[in-house]
This record gives structure tokens, sequence and C-alpha cells, in this order.
């Protein structure tokens, strides 16, 4: 079954969207100029299940590239270098995926507007930039099958003050949660083996983490800073840890952080 382009058009009165997992293709522009909009249920993001790295697989190309009555303009980004504008409804507060194992890059990138999104227990992996600038996302649940969070997925998720990660994660790449600026904790399950340097950049709110080890990974020997970053722009309070005899490197971490729990290791050399 396939969505053909304008089969919507123009429904500016339509406020709920849902499309059956037995539809197998969406064409660009599906939905174009369907400006109320608040809800809306899909098989998969973009035009087809397990695709990605191409304009029309992420999430804005069922809206498509022109503003037809009252849209809201948002850049996607859909590769390392390519981006292209949609336009999107201005409302749209919910998004909800049946049925895909690998959302598209940058697949929400830019949805601003949007407050929750519902992701099947399918999903094992979530690729970079996949909910980057997404400022007003609320919540987001990851089911129960997540392996990888890629690069920036969550970069500038500002009001996300709290995400549960499931017990099938295993690792977190660099700045996947950069600048999470409402984000009041961090706890990650024992079954994470590595969490890249930056990976919680200028998250300055937390008041508490729980992690599985100190440092990148459980033998890496690097600092609980490291998470954070060494860089004086996410702001926090900068503190010096020892790395190794007379060695020491400064990182940047929240000044309101009250409490740590390592649950996984006993190896906590010049931890301080």
């Amino acid at each position: 079954l396939k969505l053909a382009t304008n089969v919507a058009g123009g429904c500016d009165q339509l406020t709920d969207v849902v499309v059956p997992v037995t539809v197998l293709w969406i064409e660009g522009g599906a939905f174009v100029g369907c400006s109320a909009v608040t809800n809306i249920v899909l098989p998969f993001v973009g035009s087809a299940r397990g695709r990605s790295g191409s304009s029309t697989d992420v999430f804005g190309s069922i809206f498509g590239g022109s503003q037809v009555g009252d849209m809201k303009a948002v850049s996607q980004r859909y590769s390392s270098s390519g981006t292209r504008t949609f336009y999107v409804p201005k409302d749209l507060k919910r998004i909800e995926v049946l049925d895909e194992t690998s959302l598209p890059y940058g697949g929400f990138s830019g949805l601003d507007m949007v407050e929750s999104i519902v992701l099947p227990e399918s999903l094992a992996t979530m690729p970079p930039y996949a909910f980057s600038s997404c400022s007003n996302l609320l919540g987001v649940d990851l089911g129960d099958s997540v392996k990888t969070i890629g690069e920036y997925a969550f970069d500038g998720c500002s009001q996300l003050a709290h995400i549960d990660f499931p017990n099938t994660l295993e690792s977190i790449s660099y700045s996947a949660f950069r600048r999470c600026s409402q984000m009041d904790e961090i706890c990650l399950p024992r079954s994470v083996i590595s969490i890249a340097s930056e990976a919680f950049y200028g998250c300055m709110s937390v008041t508490n983490v729980v992690l599985p080890f100190v440092g990148t990974s459980s033998t890496s020997g690097s600092r609980l800073g490291a998470m954070f970053g060494s860089s004086v722009g996410a702001g926090g309070v900068a503190v010096r840890q020892q790395v190794s005899s007379g060695s020491y490197k400064t990182y940047y971490v929240p000044e309101g952080l009250k409490r740590v729990e390592i649950t996984d290791t006993s190896m906590l050399a010049y931890v301080r």
C-alpha cells in the first residue's frame, strides 16, 4: 500500500493522522498543507521503512518542501553534509512510530515544536542527529531494545529533563546529549560499556549520576569529568582531576552535582 503525493493535501482541519503498518511507502508531500495536525502515528519515518541518508528519509518529507497554508519551516539534517527545509504543522506535539528497527539519520532533527515522541520496542539503533534541535521535546520513549545512541542524537534538546535508558544500551556516542541543559539526572544501566567523551557536554543541571564505571569505559582509565568534557564553553565549574602520577586535566562539570554512584567496578584510581 502506498500513499501518493498530495493524498491528503490541503486538509487544513485535520488534527490527528494514523497511518497503519500496512502502508509501505509514503510519497513526499503526501500531507502537504495539513496545518492543523497535532498528533501523528506512522509505521516508519520518511518515505519507507529502513531508509537513511536521503532528504526523503526524514520526517518532514511527508509534508513536503513547499509552503502551503499556515505551516512552519524547519531545517532537517539527513546526512553529515546535507540539510533540507520542510514545512510541517506548527502545532504538532506528538509523534508515534509503530514499526522501525533503525531510525534514519537526523530523522526528527529540527522539530522544535514537538513535545513527545514514542518509538517502537523493535528499535535497536539511535542514529546521529536523530532528535537534534528538538528544543521543546519533553519526553521520548526509547523502547527496550536500543543498543547504540549516535553522536549529537539529542543535541539541543534543552527541555528534556529525564530519559529512561533501557537495559540493552551498550554505547553512547560523542556529544549524544550535548546541551540538554535541563537534564537533572543521568542513570545508566550496567549494560553500558562505552560512554564517549563529552557525551553529556553542557548538561549542567545534573545533580545525580549513576554509572556502571568511571570514565569512557570500564578499562579506559579516564575520569568522571570526561563525560562532561574539558571545554570552558560547556559551562559548569572547573575541576582538576589527576589522570596519572603528577598529571592533571581540567574538566567542566555541573556545579550542582551532589551524588555519584558507581554500580559495576572497584577500579577508582585517581578519581576525585
